[in-house]
């Protein structure tokens, strides 16, 4: 029995607990208002005295060559690795966060061959896709004079072995040996098919270049609302606060 009215005065003790909390949001309504609001407006004012900055991506699949018979022996022109450091050392800046357009973000795609996801900021998304393509010409200019470099060495040596078949051919040199011809023929046509497209992958963007229609940032309505809900707290925290301090002088 005793239990149970302790029990209940606890509930009791609650509800004043409670009803008093309420009381003392609803006198100090005003002051919630018109605090919530003063916050808010700063908070909108900020928003909007920020610059819009707008978000192009892209993929860049990394280029291959295949020099061996086999199809499934092919290698990158660079290891994208490689490729994603030189660009953070010639495009990020590290000490002006507000250069624009720059280029955010260049990573390797996780679980993906030879794909480089790289991320410019800019004013607009014509300043964005300028820059991107920039990038992407720099590197496909680098990649693609390994390749020319690559090319010319097998014609060389196709070259070689033209001339020597041509010399099998006039009688000059190992003259009725058809095998040594035969091995000659082969061998040509094994080098010049490692320059062929079958074998020789550009680097190049994969699809399209991703933009968006409206700014990334600032993200207004969040911000916003974050503000919003943060001068709200703020402002019922200050009431019971000054309420304490008041409290506290009554005692004394």
């Amino acid at each position: 029995m005793q239990q149970n009215i302790n029990s209940r005065s606890y509930v009791e003790e609650d509800e004043i607990d409670l009803r008093e909390l309420f009381l003392t949001i609803w006198e100090r309504k005003f002051f919630i208002l018109i605090f919530t609001t003063i916050v808010t407006i700063a908070g909108v004012v900020f928003v909007f005295s920020q610059k819009p900055i707008y978000e192009v991506k892209g993929f860049v699949e990394i280029g291959l060559i295949n020099n061996s018979n086999y199809s499934n022996s092919s290698k990158a022109i660079e290891n994208p690795n490689n490729v994603v450091k030189k660009l953070e050392v010639l495009y990020q800046n590290f000490y002006d966060k507000e250069q624009l357009p720059r280029l955010e973000k260049v990573s390797v795609v996780k679980k993906a061959q030879n794909l480089i996801e790289l991320s410019v900021y800019a004013d607009s998304n014509t300043e964005g896709k300028q820059k991107l393509e920039n990038i992407l010409n720099n590197i496909k200019a680098i990649h693609n004079k390994i390749i020319l470099n690559y090319i010319n060495k097998i014609k060389i040596q196709i070259n070689n072995l033209k001339k020597q078949k041509k010399a099998l051919l006039d009688g000059k040199r190992f003259d009725g040996s058809e095998k040594i011809k035969f091995d000659i023929g082969r061998e040509i046509d094994s080098l010049e098919l490692k320059i062929s497209d079958y074998n020789i992958k550009y680097t190049k963007l994969l699809g399209k270049m991703v933009m968006h229609k409206y700014p990334i940032k600032p993200q207004k309505k969040l911000i916003v609302a974050v503000v919003f809900i943060t001068g709200l707290i703020l402002s019922i925290f200050l009431v019971f606060f000054i309420q304490f301090i008041k409290s506290l002088k009554e005692d004394i």
